[in-house]
């Protein structure tokens, strides 16, 4: 993560957060999550944080203690919350642009990127003293823990590599150059690899931590500067945020490809994976955090919303409670506790006919969306309704088809468009779309839902 955000990262990202191609599976989960109009979040609390009103960084969960650590990065402060009580534990100083934190509940260790001095400090989590301080690292970051050779991992931003700890001993064991900036380093519990994100190279690397040696490069193509990770281990998939040009990456961990890109707020920073809803949140240095859900091998758009300085999140698998330190409210730092909002989340988590952990969400009912007298006529695109969105619907060479109408570009209404051959053309600034496949055609990995549709007795119906 960077040190100070630049100019570009002030700016509030123009390009509107799309729908992946895939559809939700039940009548359950359609009301619930199909009405995109309202924030996917609601505030719960706002719990007021100790320090200036400064930048925050990363944040780690443990959920065993019911703790969550906070890197209060201007502040030189690494922040203990009780998430159960919602009040802070301590608030710890001695950690100069403290960047990177993560905790390991087997060691009963707290690791926190010292990036002002160069070192990763090491505290013990019973006492919250600090007990070692490894180095020197040249601009340390992200942190993560391989529970096998008991060794910690950590991004040198500036240095071109991953530096490697010793647990046991505290001590630098090792180096590895990247070949470009390390982005987000994280452990992939299913491969038993390290992961790295590499800017420049726009790689995404793996490391055997056993070896601390490179045993593969992947191309993360559509992604520049590739930052934040994120991993849905059950589903072997991992999310890779481009930061330079606001682009998500959807990367098979079977095949190590890039299954599709999706467009995300600007200077997208940390992503958060909660694996029993299969939502993933991601935020910006903008203030947008984006929310997905994961369908199978896609990625469905959930919502967006926007809060000052909303660059950090994470989430309890637990509760589902999603956390947001935010630097500056009304001259005052605070963490801002938020869950899934109204219907959302509770008919997902009441319902017993459907556990997140285990829901089948491969097809759903077809549902009415107009009648056979109210589509449009051959070479022409319309809008329609539908449980709070809009779907584009497009009659090109006699054959019908429905998309999300919102153009990746710039949120242009594509079913006010027009047809230009088999392609359906944005009215604003001529993006073309595959009406069977959602994909532009100028970038086949950035696609819109596409929805199946038939006809029946008149009426028109879609999955969706």
């Amino acid at each position: 993560m960077r040190c100070a955000p630049s100019s570009r990262y002030d700016r509030l990202a123009s390009a509107v957060v799309i729908l992946s191609v895939g559809v939700i599976s039940t009548t359950v989960l359609r009301s619930a999550l199909a009405d995109s109009k309202g924030p996917p979040l609601q505030k719960v609390a706002d719990v007021p944080m100790p320090g200036p009103a400064v930048r925050f960084d990363y944040q780690s969960l443990d959920t065993s203690q019911g703790r969550l650590y906070l890197a209060h990065m201007n502040a030189n402060q690494l922040v203990v919350f009780d998430v159960r009580k919602r009040e802070v534990i301590a608030n710890l100083d001695g950690f100069p642009s403290v960047h990177g934190v993560w905790v390991v509940p087997e060691l009963g260790r707290v690791y926190a990127s010292a990036t002002g001095e160069h070192r990763v400090a090491v505290v013990d989590t019973k006492t919250l003293k600090t007990i070692a301080r490894v180095g020197p690292v040249s601009y340390p970051d992200s942190i993560a823990y391989a529970p096998g050779p008991k060794r910690v991992f950590v991004s040198d931003e500036q240095g071109d590599a991953d530096a490697v700890i010793d647990t046991a001993t505290n001590s630098l064991i090792a180096t590895i150059p990247l070949g470009g900036g390390a982005g987000n380093t994280v452990y992939d519990p299913s491969s038993g690899h390290i992961l790295v994100a590499v800017h420049g190279k726009n790689e995404l690397v793996a490391i055997d931590p056993d070896t601390a040696k490179i045993i593969g490069r992947y191309p993360l193509n559509g992604i520049e500067n590739p930052h934040g990770i994120a991993l849905d281990v059950k589903e072997r998939l991992a999310f890779v945020a481009g930061e330079e040009n606001a682009k998500l990456a959807l990367v098979d961990l079977t095949s190590m490809n890039v299954l599709a890109t999706y467009p995300v707020g600007e200077g997208p920073d940390v992503l958060a994976f909660d694996p029993g809803l299969k939502w993933l949140y991601v935020s910006a240095e903008s203030g947008h955090v984006t929310v997905f859900r994961v369908n199978g091998k896609s990625l469905v758009f959930v919502g967006g919303i926007s809060m000052p300085h909303a660059h950090t999140v994470s989430v309890d698998p637990e509760t589902h409670l999603v956390y947001f330190p935010l630097q500056d409210i009304h001259g005052h730092p605070v963490l801002r506790i938020m869950q899934p909002a109204g219907g959302k989340l509770t008919p997902i988590l009441s319902d017993p006919r459907l556990k997140p952990s285990d829901a089948d969400l491969t097809s759903m009912p077809l549902i009415k969306l107009t009648t056979h007298s109210e589509l449009p006529a051959e070479g022409e695109a319309k809008e329609f309704e539908l449980g709070g969105k809009t779907i584009c619907v497009a009659n090109v060479n006699g054959v019908i088809s429905a998309m999300d109408n919102v153009c990746l570009h710039m949120g242009g209404p594509l079913g006010q468009g027009y047809i230009e051959g088999n392609k359906i053309v944005c009215p604003w600034h001529g993006w073309e779309y595959d009406p069977k496949t959602g994909e532009v055609e100028h970038d086949p990995k950035s696609k819109l839902a596409v929805y199946p549709i038939k006809i029946e007795n008149g009426d028109v119906m879609v999955e969706i």
